[in-house]
């Protein structure tokens, strides 16, 4: 995967992130990725692992898994709230 052979070259020039556990990397890398493309949840847990997925699931903005139709206003409360359950 390009993207995690990036990472790995960022984390070898800074130094950055050297001592973060490996699925919290993965879960780094991924963390936009249902939010930014056509990616499911279930491919992510099917290509790394239900534990990455379910990492995954709560960095993304619940507004964005639901697709939902609200107003930015209520999709932002959305949001909100998702966050204070955590």
């Amino acid at each position: 995967l390009m993207v995690m052979r990036l990472f790995d070259e960022y984390v070898i020039r800074t130094g950055k992130y050297r001592d973060m556990r490996e699925d919290m990397q993965v879960t780094l890398v991924l963390h936009d990725t249902v939010e930014d493309t056509d990616a499911t949840f279930e491919e992510i847990a099917k290509r790394f692992g239900q534990p990455i997925a379910d990492n995954v699931r709560w960095l993304t903005k619940l507004s964005k898994q639901q697709k939902s139709t609200l107003s930015r206003r209520e999709r932002y409360q959305m949001d909100l709230d998702y966050l204070a359950q955590a």
